[in-house]
Formats: C-alpha cells, structure tokens, sequence
C-alpha cells in the first residue's frame, strides 16, 4: 500500500468525498491525514494498527475473509465504500493475536489514512465521527450475517443470492426499485466462481422471475423469494 500527503490532493479528497459529514473538527485533522492507494489482489490494512492510523476506503473494493484448516478461503465480510479500518487502535483493549484476517483488494483502491495518536482524545469527543464509527459497525455486523450463507463452503446459488441480498439490505433509498448492477467479473471474483457460472446463476434467478434483466441491471422483483434461497439450510 502507497502513502502520499500531498495536500492540495488531500484537501481536494476531502471536499469531494464530504468528509465534513464524517468529522465535526476536520480542520484539526488535516496535517495528520494522508492518501493511500493500493493496487488489485493486494493484502492491505493489515499494518493499520502498528502505523498507528484508521483508514477509510473511498474507492474499490475489497473482501476479508479468514483460511480454514483444510486450506480453503472463508469470505467473512466485503467493503466497497466509506468502509473504517484499523478502528482497533480506538479502544484500549491488546490485540488479539489469535485472530487471523485478511483484507484483500479485488480492484485498485484508494482512500485517507488518519494517524491517530495526535489527534485520539480531539476524536474521541468528535460527534460526527462517532456516528460515522457506530454506522460502519452496524453495516458491519449486518454484513457478517448476510455474509454467513455467502462462502466457499455453500453452493453457487446460495452465495450469489446472499451478494445480492446483501446489496439490497445495504441500498440507500429503501423504497425505490433495487437493480444489481456490480462488475460481474468482479463479483466472480469474489465469489470464487467463474464468470460463465455466474451468468448461469443469475439466468436461473430470472427464469424464476426473482429477477428481471433491464438496460440499468438486474431488477430483484421477488425479494422475499430471495430471501427464502439465503435462509436454506
């Protein structure tokens, strides 16, 4: 992962992503952040603790998941926007050893890195931030139990449907229309499985009218159907 603090970029960053929304005293924090980008299949932010910084995803996406004992990937979660990271450093909790994730990139990724030592007791009374930090662990906690059907150890079907699923649960104007329109290429990735094959899975959802393929995307028609394919045991 590449660091850069030019600040003419870093300000421009910062105006277009409206980090106003995310931090009340963003003036404090503009000589500690920097703009990190990473390239595809790169493991990232596993070093966000030992920098000492959180950083925030603004662009890309990326998936973590866990290696089982037999050797096979375990997807726990996937970000692709306004995602927090390295938020650990936030608590005065040891770090668990333990656990071991990893956070690899499916695309080019670039977003702000904060360190944090400066700047953690002004952030730990910063109201926006905290609200920003409180909604990212609620999308996170809704991620991993849409997450739970959506691995390498159930079928195509299923983890197709769960993406999906997880995707509608995630949308921002709960009540228009929700068309799945992700890079395919990108979403087998993800997945683990061809790209052919998941065509094939989504043709099937169509032909049983769960979807519809439109010129903006797949529209998700029945998504209590959905939502039954999810929940199989």
């Amino acid at each position: 992962m590449e660091y850069t603090k030019n600040r003419e970029e870093i300000q421009s960053i910062l105006n277009e992503y409206r980090m106003e929304e995310c931090f009340s005293f963003l003036e404090a924090y503009q000589n500690y952040f920097s703009i990190f980008r990473a390239g595809k299949r790169e493991q990232v932010f596993g070093n966000a603790v030992r920098r000492q910084e959180i950083c925030i995803l603004l662009k890309g996406k990326v998936k973590v998941y866990t290696i089982l004992s037999n050797g096979r990937q375990l997807l726990l979660d996937y970000y692709d926007n306004r995602e927090l990271f390295g938020e650990y450093i936030l608590s005065n909790m040891p770090e668990d050893e333990g656990n071991h994730f990893y956070t690899e990139t499916l695309t080019n990724v670039m977003g702000l890195a904060l360190h944090v030592t400066p700047v953690k007791g002004i952030l730990m009374e910063d109201v926006k931030f905290l609200h920003f930090y409180i909604r990212c662990l609620q999308q996170r906690f809704l991620q991993l139990g849409n997450c739970q059907p959506m691995n390498v150890l159930n079928s195509s079907r299923r983890n197709v449907a769960g993406y999906i699923w997880s995707k509608f649960c995630r949308k921002e104007e709960p009540g228009k229309p929700f068309y799945f329109r992700e890079n395919l290429r990108e979403v087998s990735e993800l997945m683990g499985i061809s790209y052919r094959h998941l065509h094939r899975v989504l043709h099937r959802l169509v032909e049983q009218g769960i979807l519809e393929r439109t010129s903006k995307g797949y529209l998700l028609k029945e998504a209590e159907e959905l939502k039954k394919i999810v929940d199989q045991q």
